[in-house]
């Protein structure tokens, strides 16, 4: 007999051998909830955009957090009455936690958490009586018997305040088992609603809709983020042990088991058994808007105690086999009154691709086996005492339970594993991976747990305490998104254009950029679509802007004097004429008639600002007037050329330093010419005389070169 294909063994042999000294996850943080003496653990359910931690603890009358204590010494002892969610940032560091607390002698059953894009939370529950939270109590239906339960779902905002609340009803009792959460808000929920022909029931949904029912249905509701029901699916009849799961190809799988027909939107799945007390699984398949894809009774090999689905629709399981499996080539056998534990890969038929079983040592206890998918790769957790076999490969524990946490490759290799010591016991319930598929684990453990750099201990040896728990499957990546900078006024951050999410400070943006206005260090991140998130760190420096004023375009006479000066406050100025100080002095008759900007430049760090005006000199004789319609230069100061606007009468030119002495001279040969461009790229860096020759006078005109 064989017990598993031989290809298989060979591989997962090889490859455990040598991933030892190869691939290597390591513990990244640890960290404990304690109840100082009774059981306690932790439920790790979901991560935010930010890679915050969302896990739900249950308790009775106290809970001791890092900051906090709740507690409530009306609840009765030992009953898990209440239940505290709690918020861990990605480093596994305590951030806050929310208070859900029953009435007395009342209790709080299956409380989800999950959370949007848009920093919210929703946490689903069951309860009898009443529900307190914060500062609001939410009540049972007003029926008379309020010990049956209601479910109740809740929104909070990024603060953990309460944006709303609201309630399935049903006069003999309701459940939500399951919550999914889109990260657009929109929710899918699993609820069980009682029936009795005796006695006919009342249920209403979220305050909109109202059913009335002899008998139990299951439905699975979809509400927008407001509450608001978009559709809802009842199946009617004695449905047992279901589970709802969003699939990698955007689908939703209910998985169940039954011992009557069921009946869904007018259609009935009639039983296939005869005799009624046979349970039978079935499958029922919806897209997002509620489209029913399959619906049927499904004979699967090994019945789903977990199920991920990859985008192709291939399915991924792991079970338990009691009786004998034949499964492709070969058939096993689980010893007599023993189990086996299952895991394979599926085609969309539920057709076998590959698999293993996990043969029970010394009739050793196994937990189930849970189940993650990172793309096509699967990361699996289980817990046993003794020592631990998969394949051909045994890993030794000293003493107690501990927990073993690998990943298979997409055609059932197994790329690696590692496992957990542990003085006495450890118990992790919940495998679920971050944003960025690394595996984080909770539950419970008793004594002392050696997780890498982190050792944590119980309350006591005798007592079980909770944990949470993080892996490093793929390192944090780093982004380079410049250097250090000093900006005049504002900034525009500019990021990669090839992600879906940014942050800066831990403020989400969902544009590729933002607007910095203050000084400071800055925490700058981008995330891809599954909010796995790459960081830098930049400095920047934001000065505050210029305001320079030489006031308003002006004319003196050419005898005359005037100063302009700016605040001497700045690291450095540049004046039109070359000057470098806060201010200048213009004596009339030194710059010849004629209009001419004055500009100044004033740079200070990083800012850079400007200012012109006209400065106009006129002729003591009352001459400019003729100058100004008789000659025009731009640009005036000039780089390397400048040009003259002229009359026909102009028939030559010469430039002139402060010296005396002849630059440049030209003879002006075509008498109707208009304009004229200089070039006087040779001259140095200075003031200048324009000699202009008409054939009635002589005309000055004062030119300056910057460069």
């Amino acid at each position: 007999m064989r017990t598993i294909k031989k290809i298989l063994i060979v591989a997962t042999f090889f490859i455990l051998t040598t991933i030892s000294n190869g691939q290597n996850w390591q513990w990244e943080w640890a960290h404990t909830i304690t109840k100082k003496g009774y059981f306690a653990w932790l439920n790790f359910q979901d991560s935010d955009l930010l890679n915050n931690l969302y896990s739900t603890c249950p308790y009775d009358t106290i809970l001791f957090l890092p900051d906090t204590t709740f507690y409530h010494p009306e609840q009765t002892p030992e009953t898990n009455s209440n239940v505290a969610i709690i918020i861990h940032n990605s480093r596994g560091e305590y951030i806050s936690a929310i208070d859900m607390y029953a009435a007395p002698d009342y209790k709080i059953f299956n409380p989800k958490i999950n959370t949007d894009y848009s920093g919210n939370s929703y946490a689903s529950c069951t309860f009898s009586s009443k529900v307190y939270i914060q500062d609001t109590i939410i009540n049972h239906n007003n029926y008379s018997n309020i010990f049956l339960p209601d479910g109740l779902i809740v929104k909070f905002n990024n603060q953990n305040k309460i944006v709303w609340a609201t309630l399935i009803q049903n006069t003999l009792g309701q459940y939500i088992h399951d919550l999914i959460v889109y990260p657009n808000g929109e929710i899918y929920c699993l609820s069980e609603q009682v029936g009795s022909l005796s006695t006919p029931t009342t249920t209403i949904f979220f305050e909109q809709d109202t059913v009335f029912s002899d008998h139990d249905f299951t439905s699975v509701t979809k509400l927008d983020n407001n509450k608001n029901i978009i559709w809802r699916k009842d199946l009617h009849g004695e449905i047992s042990s279901y589970n709802l799961i969003q699939g990698n190809d955007s689908l939703f799988y209910l998985i169940g088991n039954t011992i009557s027909d069921i009946i869904l939107d007018q259609d009935t799945l009639f039983h296939p058994n005869p005799i009624p007390t046979t349970s039978i699984p079935f499958l029922l398949v919806l897209d997002k808007f509620g489209n029913v894809q399959f619906f049927d009774f499904q004979e699967f090999l090994v019945y789903p105690q977990y199920l991920e689905v990859n985008s192709n629709g291939e399915k991924y399981i792991s079970g338990t086999i009691v009786d004998t499996l034949i499964i492709l080539q070969d058939t096993i056998i689980p010893p007599e009154d023993s189990y086996y534990r299952f895991v394979g890969k599926f085609n969309s038929f539920f057709q076998p691709l590959w698999y293993y079983y996990l043969p029970r040592i010394n009739n050793q206890s196994q937990g189930y086996m849970s189940l993650e998918l990172a793309q096509d790769n699967l990361i699996f957790m289980i817990t046993c005492y003794d020592d631990f076999q998969i394949a051909d490969t045994t890993i030794s524990i000293p003493n107690g339970q501990e927990a073993f946490i690998g990943e298979f490759s997409s055609n059932g290799e197994l790329l690696y594993i590692t496992n957990t010591v542990t003085s006495s016991e450890f118990n992790p319930t919940c495998l679920t991976l971050d944003n960025c598929k690394n595996p984080i684990i909770s539950g419970s453990f008793q004594g002392v747990s050696y997780l890498g750099s982190d050792t944590i201990h119980s309350y006591s040896n005798n007592t079980h305490d909770g944990f949470i728990a993080k892996l490093i499957r793929n390192e944090t990546t780093n982004i380079d998104l410049g250097s250090d900078t000093s900006v005049c006024e504002q900034f525009t951050m500019i990021f990669p254009a090839d992600y879906q999410y940014y942050i800066a400070n831990d403020s989400i943006l969902f544009l590729n950029y933002f607007l910095v206005n203050e000084t400071g260090m800055y925490i700058l991140g981008c995330a891809d679509e599954n909010g796995c998130w790459a960081f830098d760190t930049i400095n920047i420096q934001i000065h505050p802007g210029l305001e320079i004023n030489l006031g308003i375009d002006t004319t003196i006479r050419e005898n005359d004097t005037i100063v302009f000066s700016i605040p001497d406050q700045y690291e450095s100025y540049l004046w039109f004429n070359g000057s470098t100080s806060n201010k200048i002095t213009i004596i009339g008759n030194e710059y010849g008639i004629g209009t001419f900007p004055v500009w100044i430049e004033v740079s200070d760090g990083p800012c850079v600002e400007t200012d012109t005006i006209l400065l106009t000199i006129k002729s003591e004789f009352g001459i400019a007037e003729f100058l100004n319609s008789a000659i025009n230069i731009y640009p005036n100061p000039f780089t390397d050329y400048f040009t003259i606007e002229i009359k026909p009468e102009f028939q030559a030119l010469e430039i002139i330093d402060l010296d005396g002495t002849i630059k440049l001279s030209k003879e002006i040969k075509k008498p109707n010419i208009k304009t004229l461009k200089i070039v006087a790229e040779n001259l140095t860096k200075g003031i200048y005389l324009l000699k202009i020759k008409t054939s009635k006078q002589n005309l000055i005109k004062k030119i300056i070169k910057i460069k």
